[in-house]
């Protein structure tokens, strides 16, 4: 069943030999079920002799707990919110405390896994009742015997994330998540410590943070956003947290000390601005991020990131990111190529971090030459420009005047949506709920029964006009649908 990773911990006097388990915990984890509930499965049938063998690879002893009753099982959680649900499955005679209680119900996963195993192997043993005997024997058998692990097995002086991380080299980004997390745990000397670890790394426990965008949980995207941010570079999205650990590595050496405490603020204060950027939280900016959503432009999450965890005031902060939604609804309209965004995000993160090096540039082309680079604002707009992909009011206008609306129908809606409320304007009543407006055509797609062309023109010039005219901008309104 693969490999397991384990480190030797210090045990107490009259305890149980401890290991941290650093890579296996959910196989051992759901076995440890199927083993209870087949222990359990065998006592309800009053096979109390092998339900009494099976009990002893779930729960140690009382005379090796040490004093200490959460050594009573053989494994248990580093997650507190997972430990009174699997002790709970575990240790049947345990009272469940109300604190406890409510773990269960939030990691009702562990419940739900126990139920389960427990009445698959209750059906298979029922199936055929004069062969029960048989069957016990076969299963008890298939799960002492059969169920095969390698194990590595680490002294307390080595170092497990790396053996984690080489293991695991061709992971997912939701490994890579779990690979930085070990880094974070091991550096901070805190891998048995529950509490400590909540605190550390515990607001990434929350659902949400495993909820996916375009197939990539949160907490892979956000931390694949955040390196970008702070190593100011390309990050491979497959690999990200070999990347992490050079981040560490180096910022050791610029504090002189272990930086891990530091680092983990950093990514729990940014954690925050990711998710109320993804929530569209943020009061004001909250109309060009609900756009940038909809045009899925998450490639330009660093950036925002920089912008809400630098010392940049709150004004500059709205200009900026208005200035950026500008670029990129430009960038739609006139059909730029977007390939390029990731690698324009990480120049633009380079010119904030050193505005020199932009104004030396813009100087060397005779642009924007004695202007003021404090303002992140100019910086984003210049490092644009500098790419191509800044499309000036002229280039727009040509664009939107010449060739069809271009982007889907949910990007030509959210441009519309955003002429109307500008010609509403501060006194008009706002423009509320939008979900049953629809984008339409003033003049039909099939204009040619009702709509005549103009006289004394060349009949095939001037269909092929106006089949091109009807896509333009200025024939596309914002219609409310009648069910």
């Amino acid at each position: 069943m693969g490999a397991i990773v384990l480190q030797l911990q210090q045990s107490n006097t009259g305890e149980v030999t401890k290991r941290l388990v650093i890579d296996g915990q959910q196989r051992l984890t759901t076995l440890q079920l199927l083993i209870k509930a087949t222990e359990q499965v065998f006592q309800s049938q009053d096979d109390t002799v092998r339900a009494t063998r099976f009990s002893k690879l779930t729960t140690n002893q009382e005379s090796h707990w040490g004093g200490d009753n959460s050594n009573e099982t053989k494994i248990r959680q580093s997650n507190s919110d997972d430990r009174g649900a699997f002790r709970a499955a575990i240790t049947t005679h345990h009272i469940i405390t109300q604190y406890e209680s409510l773990a269960i119900s939030k990691a009702h996963d562990i419940s739900k896994a126990h139920e389960y195993f427990e009445i698959a192997v209750k059906e298979w043993m029922n199936e055929k009742p004069e062969d029960r005997k048989d069957r016990a024997d076969a299963l008890e058998e298939s799960l002492t015997k059969h169920l095969q692990i390698a194990v590595i097995d680490l002294d307390q002086d080595e170092k497990p994330h790396l053996i984690f991380a080489t293991l695991n080299g061709r992971a997912a980004i939701l490994t890579q998540s779990d690979l930085i997390k070990n880094t974070v745990m091991y550096e901070a000397d805190i891998t048995d410590d529950p509490d400590e670890a909540k605190e550390l790394w515990g607001m990434f426990e929350d659902r949400w943070w495993r909820e996916e965008v375009d197939k990539t949980p949160h907490i892979g995207r956000f931390l694949y956003f955040w390196m970008i941010m702070r190593t100011k570079g390309a990050v491979p999205v497959d690999r990200f947290a070999a990347k992490f650990q050079d981040y560490v590595e180096k910022k050791n050496k610029e504090i002189g000390k272990p930086s891990i405490q530091f680092v983990a603020e950093d990514i729990r204060r940014a954690a925050g601005i990711y998710k109320d950027i993804e929530e569209t939280r943020i009061s004001e900016i909250k109309t060009s991020l609900g756009r940038l959503k909809v045009m899925k432009l998450g490639v330009v999450t660093p950036l925002l990131l920089w912008l809400y965890t630098s010392e940049v005031s709150p004004e500059q902060c709205r200009r900026s990111v208005e200035a950026l939604e500008s670029c990129l609804v430009r960038q739609m309209l006139c059909g730029y190529s977007s390939n390029n965004l990731n690698n324009i995000v990480v120049s633009t993160l380079n010119f904030l971090e050193d505005p020199s090096k932009l104004e030396f540039i813009l100087k060397s082309l005779d642009k924007m030459t004695n202007h003021d680079f404090a303002d992140p604002t100019d910086i984003i707009v210049a490092s644009f420009d500098l790419a191509g992909q800044w499309a000036n009011d002229r280039e727009l206008y040509d664009c939107l005047t010449s060739q069809p609306m271009r982007g889907a129908a949910h990007r030509k809606k959210m441009v519309l949506e955003a002429v109307e409320t500008y010609l509403r304007g501060d006194k008009a009543e706002p423009l509320l709920d939008t979900a049953k407006l629809t984008v339409e055509h003033v003049m039909p797609q099939k204009w040619q029964q009702n709509w005549a062309l103009p006289p004394d023109t060349d009949e095939i010039e001037a269909i092929s006009e106006r089949d091109k005219a009807i896509k333009f901008i200025g024939n596309l309104t914002l219609v409310t649908r009648f069910c």
